[in-house]
């Protein structure tokens, strides 16, 4: 059984009132991200067998992995869920380049500052599928890398899930989330270490 948070922010959010996602928002990006993981080769047994919830996580947890299940903070550590999960139409994201499957939120739009549910549960969704984590800043653009930014969309590319045995992880993997530090004063520095 795999009880590993998988998407943390070490620090919470600036918004004390973020927005609170609820259970139908969950299901549709759940929905999204199974065709997006099948599309990129997952297996559809893993796939539609894993069920999504809201509930309580530990300290800045954005969202964890339990066998099967994604459990989701329900204000995304205080940064705030971006629940849209239309690809088709969403125009609230500008692709990196032609092709990418990376996306920036437009400034000032309803992503910009918070964190991509659709992205949280395609990466959760990933490691369900038995796919690791990353932190080589080569692999920056893919769905498994372990650090998660706000005003970001990342997507599975193309056979990425060929090979993935579903449950195979059995340790912690994490996706870190932003990290706020606040105002520093001129001429102070902060050193940061995990």
């Amino acid at each position: 059984q795999n009880n590993a948070p998988i998407v943390f922010a070490p620090t919470v959010g600036p918004d004390v009132n973020a927005h609170e996602v609820t259970l139908a928002e969950a299901q549709a990006a759940l929905d999204t991200a199974r065709l997006m993981w099948l599309f990129a080769g997952g297996d559809p047994g893993a796939l539609f067998d894993v069920t999504i919830e809201i509930g309580e996580l530990p300290g800045n947890s954005l969202a964890m992995a339990v066998e099967k299940t994604i459990r989701l903070s329900a204000d995304a550590a205080k940064w705030g869920w971006y629940v849209g999960t239309d690809l088709e139409t969403d125009s609230n994201f500008t692709p990196s380049f032609v092709g990418s499957t990376v996306a920036t939120a437009v400034a000032g739009g309803p992503a910009d500052g918070r964190i991509d549910l659709l992205t949280t549960v395609m990466h959760e969704l990933g490691h369900q599928l038995g796919l690791h984590d990353t932190y080589d800043p080569a692999d920056r653009d893919s769905i498994t890398y372990g650090y998660l930014v706000t005003g970001e969309r990342r997507l599975p590319v193309v056979d990425q899930a060929l090979g993935a045995v579903a449950g195979s992880i059995a340790h912690e993997e994490f996706a870190v989330g932003p990290v706020a530090i606040g105002t520093l004063p001129f001429g102070k520095s902060v050193t940061v270490s995990w």
